[in-house]
């Protein structure tokens, strides 16, 4: 039955059969069979359901959770609700707390910016109402007390503070009265400070001046600690106490100019205390030292030294009452305070100095001694101005004071009698001297140097130049002496003054009696050596202004005179040109700038010019002078070569004995030349156009070719020359084995 139910099963294909046909053929199938195949729906259903457990519980499950998962759905629907609800809820809380916040920080805003304006208020209320106090306080009758206290010192902070702020508060109703209110106070304040320290001062000095007193009358030899001990430890020892009160002045000068009459008073009064208590010391120092009889150099380098010590205490002194400390460790001392100080010790404490040494300057005759004096007064010329504040550290000494302001007074006294004494050496010295035949004598190396020496400038005694003519050696003395000791412009005028008196000297005494001693040429020569001299030496100076000389010209006066002389008695005051010349006949002021050394340099020139023309004419032309000659012109050419090799190296002998500058002598030579030739060219010349000339048949007529042409006698003196310097070249190989002899030789020798 299974196989026939498995046959029934596979071959079971219904197509094309519709439901119904299907069914009823599954009918007529199930009656053909003898058992019951049909199953009950029931267990037909529980088989089903057997076959397919898995996919039922599957779907039991599922719709398990479908069920879940709607209920979960609705579930979440309603807390979505909600939830929309509560943000609607939310949202309008947060809006109205924004709100509130809003309000709220504004109302804090407008708090806090009341609180600033109120404590503003409160503050500049506060500057304002602390006026009554402040007036107050400066208005107590025992102010002497009140600087003591600490309080006084809060009361000008205090001001100070007041005074910055109307100052930054000019908008401010009625703030100009109380800046004036303000600015009374701080005067107020100042000027008390400033009676109290005058006060105490005149108190200190009436303490000390009689403790001095009382001790010198029972002991008459008062040594100086005992004076150190009351002038500057007793006097010192309140010094802190009234530095910072005077500081309280000093500090506020600077932008308040007008409380430098305060300051002023101040140290007004210190120094009159301080000169009272110094005076009589000072001068009883300088009696001691006029009585010991010392020399100028000697009685200065005491007194000064002792003034000198003298400043630097009281500067010292002075620092300890009126140095400011502007930070911590630093103290500053104001110009104007260093000014005061300056001040008085020039016109004050240095006086006694200044008229004692005036009268021993005034005195003093020797050059020497101003000169030494001049020296150790510019030794303290050593300051730098144009310093508006200066520094100390708490260890420094008074090493800011320029010691050349104070004692320029004795300088420029010592100066204008220098240059005083100057001038009468040399116009009564110098000017005035007569010459002696001594004096012609030179020295082998000393009178001019050869080139080699740039050091010429002799020393203060003058030492080495013996040998020179004494006006000239005196006088280029006289210049190393003053020379950087007086002002520049001075010297300067000093130097061209004396050099124009050298030159006068040299003409009129020195040149004279060479002239008629050794002759005209070496005498030429002996000036010329002298001028040399001068020149190199007054190169050595450094020479910038040049001396203006002022006269008055009364040419005019003498023209219109001659004038007169001629026309006689018909003079016509209407004459025209009789007026022109009245008018120039007015005197004149004329303004002359002499250059001393431009005028030396031509005074040489113009002697050198006359040298060579008087050395050609009279020692070697003159054999062809006169008329030219054709019959003696061969032996007057033969003298003249006679007068060229014999008097050439006789002169150059000459030159050496004078001037040892061998450029300059070859110069000379040099110039000896340039003048033979020229003239010696006109005299040919003049030979041969009369040897040309018809006319001149002079019997027996010269051979032209016999007389010396112009290359000959260049090349002939070129020969001379050439000797005479292989000559000074063997002399100089011979000098130089033998020792120096400095000793003279006499010219005329």
């Amino acid at each position: 039955m299974s196989a026939h139910f498995s046959a029934l099963t596979l071959s079971d294909h219904d197509y094309p059969f519709s439901e119904k046909e299907r069914s009823e053929l599954w009918a007529h199938i199930v009656r053909s069979y003898d058992c019951d195949i049909v199953l009950d729906p029931q267990f037909h259903i529980r088989a089903l359901e057997a076959q397919n457990i898995k996919f039922t519980n599957f779907q039991k499950n599922a719709e398990a959770e479908a069920a879940n998962c709607d209920k979960l759905i609705s579930q979440t629907r309603s807390i979505v609700a909600s939830l929309k609800e509560l943000t609607a809820k939310y949202d309008n809380v947060a809006q109205e707390t924004h709100q509130f916040q809003t309000s709220a920080q504004k109302l804090i805003d407008d708090h806090n910016s009341l609180m600033l304006v109120y404590n503003e208020i409160k503050a500049n209320l506060l500057q304002f109402e602390s006026l009554d106090e402040i007036t107050k306080t400066l208005n107590n009758p025992n102010g002497g007390n009140l600087v003591k206290k600490r309080s006084f010192r809060d009361t000008l902070l205090k001001l100070d503070e007041c005074l910055l702020f109307v100052e930054a508060n000019l908008d401010y109703k009625e703030v100009e009265l109380y800046q004036v209110r303000f600015r009374q106070c701080m005067t107020r304040a100042l000027t008390i400070i400033r009676s109290y320290i005058l006060q105490e001062f005149k108190g200190v000095e009436t303490e000390i001046s009689q403790r001095i007193k009382d001790i010198s009358v029972k002991d008459k030899s008062l040594n100086n600690v005992t004076i150190d001990a009351f002038l500057y430890t007793k006097f010192g020892e309140r010094a802190t106490s009234y530095a910072e009160l005077l500081a309280e002045i000093s500090k506020r000068v600077e932008k308040h100019p007008e409380y430098t009459g305060l300051l002023q008073e101040c140290v007004d009064q210190y120094i009159r205390i301080r000169f009272n208590l110094l005076h009589p010391i000072m001068w009883d120092h300088l009696d001691h030292s006029i009585v010991k009889q010392k020399t100028l150099v000697q009685f200065a380098q005491d007194n000064i030294s002792f003034f000198t010590t003298l400043i630097n205490k009281e500067f010292d002194l002075f620092l300890k009452f009126f140095l400011e400390e502007a930070v911590p460790g630093l103290l500053v001392l104001h110009a104007h305070e260093i000014n005061l100080f300056s001040q008085w010790v020039t016109a004050k404490l240095c006086e006694p100095l200044y008229d004692t040494l005036r009268n021993k300057i005034i005195r003093e005759s020797s050059i020497n001694s101003l000169c030494e004096m001049a020296t150790l007064l510019l030794k303290y010329y050593e300051f730098e101005e144009g310093v508006d504040m200066y520094e100390f550290l708490p260890s420094q000494s008074a090493d800011k004071l320029d010691f050349g302001e104070f004692f320029k007074p004795i300088l420029e006294d010592v100066q204008s009698r220098l240059v005083f004494r100057v001038q009468w050496f040399v116009d009564e010295k110098i000017l005035k001297y007569k010459p002696k035949f001594e004096d012609l004598k030179i020295a082998r190396s000393n009178l001019i140097a050869a080139g080699d020496d740039e050091s010429l400038l002799p020393p203060a005694e003058g030492k080495g130049f013996n040998d020179l003519y004494p006006p000239l050696s005196q006088s280029i003395q006289l210049l190393s002496q003053i020379y950087q000791l007086v002002n520049s412009s001075i010297f300067d005028d000093l130097a061209h003054y004396i050099v124009h008196s050298c030159m006068i000297v040299l003409k009129t005494g020195a040149y004279e009696l060479a002239l008629k001693t050794l002759g005209p040429i070496d005498s030429q020569l002996y000036l010329m050596a002298n001028y040399l001299i001068l020149q190199k030496l007054i190169s050595q100076f450094e020479i910038e202004v040049i001396r203006t000389e002022t006269t008055i010209d009364f040419t005019g006066f003498s023209n219109i005179m001659n004038y007169v002389t001629r026309r006689g008695s018909s003079t016509n005051t209407n004459d025209k040109n009789f007026l022109e010349l009245a008018k120039d006949s007015v005197p004149k002021v004329v303004k002359n700038m002499i250059d001393a050394r431009m005028e030396l340099t031509i005074e040489l020139r113009t002697l050198v010019d006359d040298f060579t023309k008087t050395f050609v004419a009279n020692k070697i032309m003159y054999a062809i002078q006169g008329d030219v000659n054709l019959a003696t012109s061969v032996e007057q050419i033969h003298k003249l070569r006679d007068n060229i090799d014999i008097e050439l190296p006789n002169l150059r002998n000459a030159m050496v004995l004078f001037i040892h500058d061998t450029q300059v002598i070859d110069f000379l030579v040099d110039g000896i030349q340039e003048a033979i030739v020229s003239q010696y060219e006109v005299y040919y010349n003049d030979l041969v156009h009369l040897y040309s000339t018809p006319g001149s048949n002079l019997e027996p007529r010269p051979n032209l070719d016999d007389v010396m042409e112009l290359d000959t006698l260049m090349g002939f003196l070129g020969e001379v020359v050439g000797k005479m310097y292989r000559s000074r070249q063997s002399s100089l190989a011979t000098a130089d084995m033998l020792p120096d002899d400095d000793s003279l030789y006499n010219v005329s020798d």
